[in-house]
């Protein structure tokens, strides 16, 4: 069973719409607004990044516990995570985060 999406959200709303309303995607540094469901929000969304130093890059935005985006950059040799503030997640989210990081890693073997 795959955890991870590879399929591109689509916008709930206009980019014009989205920018007016939520200021953060306006170019404040440190902030973002996702501009998706809140279907696509609860998937691992994934990204295969060819090239240079090939690697994958889940995206997560965790709400159960508060709200915070995560970006996880897996390489063949290391995992990377990046996020917008403290990050607070479940049991099952954590052993989800391990699950998709597997997974990205058997992608690039």
């Amino acid at each position: 069973m795959s955890i991870l999406s590879f399929d591109v959200p689509e916008k709930v709303r206009s980019t014009a719409d989205h920018n007016r309303d939520r200021w953060s995607d306006l170019g404040i540094p440190g902030t973002y607004a996702p501009n998706m469901s809140d279907a696509d929000k609860a998937k691992w969304k994934a990204k295969h990044i060819r090239g240079g130093r090939e690697r994958i890059e889940i995206r997560k935005t965790f709400s159960t516990l508060g709200y915070a985006q995560v970006l996880v950059r897996v390489y063949r040799d290391e995992v990377a995570l990046s996020a917008n503030g403290t990050v607070r997640m479940t049991s099952p989210e954590y052993a989800q985060l391990q699950m998709a990081i597997a997974e990205a890693t058997r992608l690039l073997d």
